[in-house]
């Protein structure tokens, strides 16, 4: 089934030329949950984190109205390219999470956050580590999602992250 929902665009290649994380398993976990949500012409869907655009691009297929939102330059090129390729129209923006759609609510977010605990003490500002690193805990970006979600979600709406089970699983459900 999640073969299926592979992206039929080589999402790879820009990404690993441009040093923007390429989609991995979490990225399939997400593409096969997202597959079951209802998702017409009038849904609106914010991927936070976007990265390369796959799960963007996934959701625009379905016919939803999308946006992508990232921190990093090339990662936002990277998404706007591929949609391009895809043939999606997608909205990107270069921000941090919510904080560039702010005031704006959404039938349904999908993130695959930065969610690896790291040894550093502080985030990464540059280079590829910044795509996973999610500091000590693994759990900044996870919060800082969760506590915005409710503001930056339609009544009924759904929020879909992936995370590692390392960050707390119950944690997050809680939040």
């Amino acid at each position: 089934m999640v073969a299926e929902m592979l992206p039929t665009e080589p999402f790879s290649v820009l990404p690993a030329l441009w040093g923007v994380y390429a989609p991995q398993s979490d990225t399939l976990l997400l593409m096969s949950a997202l597959s079951r949500e209802p998702i017409t012409a009038s849904t609106s869907v914010l991927d936070l984190g976007t990265g390369s655009g796959a799960l963007a691009i996934q959701a625009a297929r379905r016919g939803a109205r999308v946006t992508g939102v990232d921190i990093s330059r090339r990662a936002v090129l990277a998404a706007r390219v591929n949609a391009l390729l895809a043939g999606q129209v997608i909205r990107f923006r270069r921000g941090d999470l919510c904080q560039a759609v702010a005031g704006r609510a959404y039938d349904l977010i999908v993130s695959n956050p930065p969610y690896v605990p790291s040894p550093a003490a502080g985030l990464p500002r540059h280079g590829m580590a910044r795509a996973w690193e999610g500091g000590r805990d693994g759990r900044i970006f996870v919060d800082c999602i969760c506590a915005a979600a409710p503001a930056a979600l339609r009544p009924d709406g759904a929020l879909l992250l992936v995370h590692s089970g390392l960050c707390g699983t119950q944690t997050t459900l809680n939040l």
